[in-house]
């Protein structure tokens, strides 16, 4: 039984998020990205090529919040969206050079960011964290579930 608000998981999880996520979107401000572009460019300077749908599965964002990050990208001259000749529904998403660099350098400042998580654990205990992490991801279907308080069930989206 939890004592406070603040030793629940939740609670502990949306800090720890809430931090990353501030901290990243400062760095990355200067270039005009936020967080969600830069797990955009990530994604495709790992993976050179993703369609508009892939994209917004990898980053665990809403087709229409990508929709929105991509036009914000193409218009810096970071990606490029390309029809498929074979499916003119299917939209390719590629890094142009300047969007490889900059990529690049998102890449490289979220390795930075993960060492410093990292800091003092060991590589076990980082192992079993990252474990831990993907078991609380695969519960959260069941979180989002939950009743509601007046024991009536929350509708499902």
């Amino acid at each position: 039984m939890l004592k406070h608000l603040h030793d629940g998981l939740p609670f502990l999880l949306n800090r720890v998020a809430a931090t990353i996520s501030e901290a990243v979107t400062r760095e990355f401000q200067p270039l005009g990205l936020n967080l969600y572009a830069v797990r955009v460019l990530i994604l495709l300077y790992l993976d050179s090529e993703h369609t508009v749908g892939g994209l917004a599965q990898a980053a665990a964002l809403e087709q229409s919040t990508i929709s929105h990050i991509l036009r914000r990208l193409e218009h810096q001259g970071l990606i490029e969206r390309v029809r498929q000749k074979r499916d003119n529904r299917s939209v390719m998403v590629l890094l142009t050079e300047e969007g490889k660099e900059v990529g690049a350098r998102c890449w490289k400042a979220v390795q930075r960011h993960d060492a410093l998580l990292r800091r003092g654990l060991d590589a076990e205990s980082g192992a079993q964290l990252e474990a831990l992490l993907r078991h609380l991801y695969e519960n959260v279907p069941l979180f989002q579930g939950q009743a509601a308080p007046g024991g009536k069930a929350k509708p499902k989206r």
